[in-house]
């Protein structure tokens, strides 16, 4: 058996692609890895393109006897249309100004190559995938113990905190098949290492390493600089009452004694508990700042759609129980249902008020449907709820109070031309109880432009062969939301510390998080030269 670690790369041959195959054809001559074959399938480009492509990277790589396979031209549900991203070539239309080669393909269809090296090889390849996982699946199609027989599957694909490269949440690998990779991740028996994009975009090519690799003047740096010279240009990257509900009220209530703010109403609904608790524990807290004559009035028992069973997280009343040990006290109930009075009180003051809410959106989501100038009269809406990064409360990736209605959420979020202010998870978890201690205005500072070229597809090359490089990597139960309107194509995982007990059929992965910047910027000039 070889010592050399048998690789095959899938690719879709794009810029960022062709630079990984440099990398990888890098090793293959220093007898690092054995590249088996090259297989290729629709992506960047039409998968014609890609082929070409190929042949134009392993021609700059001074290398021969690597193998071609065509593979997959589209998704497995549905037709694939050339976006142009990289130009109509898949390398920023730089080939149209390169001499014409001569590439030669395999006769053999690519999902029929994986399936025949892995059955030659068994539990020795590593399976290095740049594009969609189209003919990764398609070869588990034909062969269902095709995953039986791979060592390990390296995907480079998908986002740990929403931050997508297609669509604000999404990763182009992923989307461009969303169901290749749901079969992928339901049946893969073998390892599964992720490299995801917040990895790649903090390890990234800096200009200082770009110009001295350019500055070699080889044959593989004329090549990158060839294919990223469309790449190269300035980007910008932008950045219901319980008991965290009773403290945030106690610090509205110090608020309005100190005439910093005027709390006209507390509207209550379902949430951490019933409604009828809600309105005792908003009585109880007031009485306990002393503020009893704030307004309370009693909203909404339930979602919009569907019926609301208390978890009894905060306890059968919401605040811990602690109430069953307090003297009971009389809170007077305004008649008039909440929906009504958030509907008066923005028409009795015009883009006047700031709307709170601490729980779901129900209460306000019904004002809406009963007035549809309700938002034009808010002044803005602040909301507790929602996660940046996948970093959920009730769910692996959900927020409670935009879980427990999300009809709600979605009425809110397609109807309000008022400002809307979030306060996600990450957040609250970053400012523990100090936060109240804290709380002076800081100027936000503007983040500078783009420090240089974002490497995805070369990382993905190096987790299998540079695996010392590796400083932070991470282990998540992971699935892939089909149906999801706007999360369609998302990773979905578990970054709580006990999973949830029906997750248990999901896919066991490893993400990737940071590489040695170091290392990595000696090693993108050590393979350039």
């Amino acid at each position: 058996m070889s010592s050399k670690k048998l690789v095959i790369i899938d690719t879709d041959c794009g810029v960022d692609d062709a630079m990984a195959i440099m990398l990888a054809t890098y090793c293959h001559k220093h007898n690092m890895i054995d590249i088996m074959a090259i297989t290729c399938q629709f992506g960047n480009t039409y998968v014609d393109n890609v082929v070409k492509n190929v042949g134009y990277t392993l021609n700059a790589s001074d290398i021969k006897g690597i193998k071609i396979y065509r593979g997959c031209e589209g998704p497995l549900d549905g037709k694939y249309v050339l976006e142009e991203y990289y130009g109509t070539d898949g390398l920023g239309d730089s080939t149209k100004d390169m001499p014409p080669i001569d590439v030669a393909i395999e006769g053999e269809p690519a999902a029929n190559t994986l399936v025949r090296l892995a059955r030659e090889h068994p539990k020795q390849i590593t399976l290095i995938a740049l594009g969609p996982l189209t003919n990764i699946a398609s070869a588990y199609i034909l062969d269902n113990k095709f995953f039986d027989n791979l060592k390990q599957i390296v995907l480079m694909s998908g986002s740990l905190d929403f931050n997508g490269n297609t669509y604000p949440v999404t990763s182009f690998n992923i989307i461009s098949d969303v169901e290749a990779c749901s079969i992928v991740l339901s049946n893969a028996n073998c390892a599964v290492t992720v490299v995801p994009n917040e990895c790649c975009k903090s390890n990234i090519l800096t200009w200082d390493i770009y110009d001295q690799i350019v500055k070699l003047g080889s044959k593989r740096s004329m090549f990158m600089k060839q294919i990223t010279d469309m790449e190269v240009k300035d980007i910008k990257e932008n950045t219901d009452s319980g008991v965290d509900d009773a403290l945030a009220i106690m610090l509205a209530t110090f608020c309005h004694k100190h005439n910093m703010i005027d709390i006209i109403a507390i509207t209550c609904q379902f949430g951490n508990t019933y409604v009828e608790n809600v309105v005792k524990n908003v009585g109880y807290t007031l009485n306990a700042s002393k503020l009893e004559e704030i307004k309370i009035y009693r909203g909404s028992d339930g979602p919009i759609v569907g019926k609301f069973v208390s978890d009894n997280y905060y306890g059968i009343d919401g605040l811990g129980n602690s109430t069953l040990d307090m003297p009971p006290i009389d809170v007077h109930i305004e008649s008039e249902h909440a929906v009504n009075a958030l509907v008066r009180l923005v028409r009795e003051h015009p883009k006047q008020i700031t709307l709170i809410a601490l729980g779901p959106l129900t209460n306000i989501a019904l004002a809406y449907m009963l007035d549809n100038k309700f938002f034009d009269n808010l002044n803005q809406i602040v909301f507790m709820g929602g996660t940046l990064d996948f970093d959920g409360n009730s769910d692996p990736v959900k927020s409670f109070n935009i879980d427990s209605d999300v009809e709600a959420i979605s009425r809110v979020l397609l109807s309000a031309n008022c400002a809307i202010t979030v306060v996600p998870n990450e957040c609250c978890k970053k400012h523990v109880l100090t936060w109240i201690t804290d709380m002076e205005v800081k100027r936000m500072k503007e983040q500078p432009g783009s420090k240089g070229i974002v490497m995805f597809d070369i990382l993905a090359v190096m987790a299998p062969i540079y695996e010392d490089y590796i400083e932070l990597k991470a282990q998540y139960k992971t699935s892939v939301e089909l149906n999801g309107g706007l999360t369609r194509g998302e990773l979905v995982f578990d970054k709580r510390s006990t999973p949830d007990v029906l997750k248990n059929d999901w896919k066991s992965v490893q993400y990737i998080k940071h590489f040695n910047d170091t290392k990595l910027s000696q090693l993108m000039i050590d393979f350039m030269k």
